[in-house]
């Protein structure tokens, strides 16, 4: 009962801190490596925006959490999410052929 407790307030924010560091890292690789489309690292640095302001509410003003960020963050997560991830298990990634990696 206890995690069922935290899953729903501050063990839940504790999970989301480290998702904004990974969507933010994922997205800045994204869009320097280009062998995805650089729409995809955008929504993914949008998401972590999104995530760092849900966690900024729920720790900094406990008592004016509403839960219209925690679902503007879930859904702009998964609208970046989904693609990135149906985009690599169908298309994949840009190969290049070594020759035009090395120059």
């Amino acid at each position: 009962m206890i995690f069922l407790r935290l899953s729903n307030s501050f063990g839940q924010g504790l999970l989301e801190i480290f998702w904004v560091p990974y969507y933010f890292s994922f997205g800045l690789l994204i869009i320097r490596s280009r062998f995805l489309p650089k729409i995809f690292g955008i929504m993914l640095i949008v998401a972590s925006l999104g995530f760092a302001v849900n966690i900024l509410d729920k720790f900094l003003i406990p008592q004016f959490y509403p839960a219209a960020f925690t679902q503007l963050a879930m859904t702009l997560s998964a609208l970046s999410v989904l693609p990135t991830m149906f985009w690599l298990l169908i298309k994949g990634a840009r190969v290049q052929p070594l020759n035009d990696q090395a120059s």
